[in-house]
């Protein structure tokens, strides 16, 4: 599994880069050439780029991007039914990762619709299919979900709720529950914790 590459641009097309490594090998590479940051490339220029590997039947290639949480958001993009690589590829690059995460958080159908290739269905799935797994990625951070099960993460939400804190608290409190859900701990345990670091004046 190849997932990051290091060399020159030998080569610039109309939706790809071919980058040459030290040892001379050169691999196609699917890029938005005409989107920031590609579109200022040039041929023999130095580069780094984080990939992903994209095996089907009929389809395979090497996809590029920015950075490593790009990367990811565009592998949790393929997960959903109908979106493949180039629609995906299509997300991002129209779309800066975090801004869709936001978007897919706040059920944004108008905003994403407007992506080429994107109507309302398909923008309905993605927000039904990955609105519960892009946690973190809006807030820019690794994108991963608290260690708690998705049920403890509900419940813990509707408890904060029943205890007065707004949306903009309770999305705070989550993030930080990520790194209390250790060593068996119960949701009321977390809550505990949460509610002790928060120092509630209510």
């Amino acid at each position: 599994m190849i997932s990051y590459l290091k060399g020159k641009i030998v080569e610039i097309g109309e939706s790809y880069l071919v980058v040459s490594d030290a040892s001379g090998v050169g691999y196609k590479v699917y890029v938005p050439v005409e989107s920031e940051p590609w579109v200022s490339l040039e041929s023999e220029q130095e580069v780094e780029v984080y990939t992903s590997q994209y095996f089907r039947e009929n389809e395979q290639g090497l996809f590029g991007f920015t950075s490593p949480e790009e990367r990811n958001f565009f592998e949790l993009l393929i997960t959903v039914s109908g979106v493949g690589p180039k629609l995906a590829s299509t997300l991002l690059a129209n779309l800066e990762h975090k801004a869709l995460a936001q978007m897919i958080v706040e059920e944004d159908v108008p905003g994403i619709s407007k992506v080429p290739g994107i109507g309302k269905k398909m923008a309905e799935r993605l927000i039904v299919d990955l609105r519960d797994k892009v946690f973190g990625f809006e807030k820019g951070s690794s994108g991963k979900k608290p260690v708690g099960s998705s049920e403890e993460v509900a419940f813990l939400s509707q408890a904060l709720v029943r205890l007065g804190f707004d949306k903009r608290e309770i999305d705070v409190m989550i993030d930080e529950a990520q790194e209390l859900f250790v060593d068996g701990k119960s949701v009321e345990d977390v809550l505990k914790d949460l509610l002790s670091q928060s120092n509630p004046t209510r």
